[in-house]
């Protein structure tokens, strides 16, 4: 595969981490990962994020055949990618930043493959950008923050918590003692409808802890990385794609169970 490590965007602030596999030019294939992903789990959906394993190696591979090129970015805010936290942004910004990085490649249009949390974004591309998704395929994804499990009091933690200034927000992150927390359990980060997925997976927790211990995180590490993912969550809080099904026309595939 080529990596080509970062893309910067127009607004000037974000920078958008993303590799490729193939050189192709007639067809590309964008993935845009759910949740706190990054590269590696849009297309096996998994939580520890391993882009370079045998098994994801073997996938793209056979995906990025004559003619193709796929895609795979962290989302702002998301892996290595940066975002500019001075206001909240909307699912809008994320779909807009998927449309400039491929456009970026020399592409016109693709094929999006959505999983999870990129649900939301890969719809409003369909929805509002019909000649930009030559076909979208949904894998375990959905259309708002709801089908992930998001009571309205998680919902409302979110929308009070990006409402705040930085100095606010830090404090509201120091008084949750989420540093600390998430060094001790790191599953307490996750909505709690997840927890006993999560806890399902054979060694995960241990895995996600690890990495968090090799990576060296300070706390500000952790209230930056938290920050981002509030921003995250929020984007997907203020618009349900649900309601505009109706105006997709392209080709769809969804993939649950």
């Amino acid at each position: 595969f080529i990596t080509m490590p970062f893309a910067n965007l127009k607004d000037g602030t974000t920078r958008l981490f993303y590799q490729t596999h193939g050189s192709g030019k007639d067809h590309c294939i964008v993935f845009v990962h759910g949740g706190a992903g990054g590269i590696g789990s849009a297309i096996l959906n998994r939580m520890d994020n391993a882009p370079y394993t045998a098994e994801h190696t073997k996938v793209m591979t056979e995906l990025s055949g004559p003619g193709r090129m796929c895609v795979e970015f962290c989302n702002r805010c998301s892996g290595r990618s940066s975002c500019n936290l001075d206001k909240p942004f909307g699912v809008e910004t994320l779909a807009t930043d998927c449309i400039e990085l491929v456009h970026s490649l020399g592409f016109d249009k693709a094929t999006v493959i959505a999983s999870s949390f990129g649900g939301p974004t890969a719809l409003w591309l369909a929805e509002n950008r019909p000649s930009f998704v030559q076909n979208l395929i949904m894998v375990h994804a959905g259309g708002n923050i709801t089908h992930y499990g998001f009571s309205d009091k998680r919902v409302d933690v979110i929308r009070q918590f990006v409402s705040q200034p930085l100095a606010a927000q830090k404090a509201t992150f120091a008084t949750r003692g989420v540093p600390e927390q998430a060094r001790k359990d790191v599953i307490s980060l996750f909505p709690t409808p997840l927890v006993p997925q999560l806890l399902a997976v054979p060694g995960l927790v241990d895995r996600i802890r690890a990495s968090i211990d090799e990576m060296g995180f300070s706390d500000d590490d952790f209230c930056q990385w938290y920050r981002g993912q509030m921003y995250l969550m929020n984007a997907n809080i203020v618009s349900d794609q649900m309601l505009d099904l109706g105006r997709i026309t392209c080709p769809v595939l969804i993939v649950h169970g």
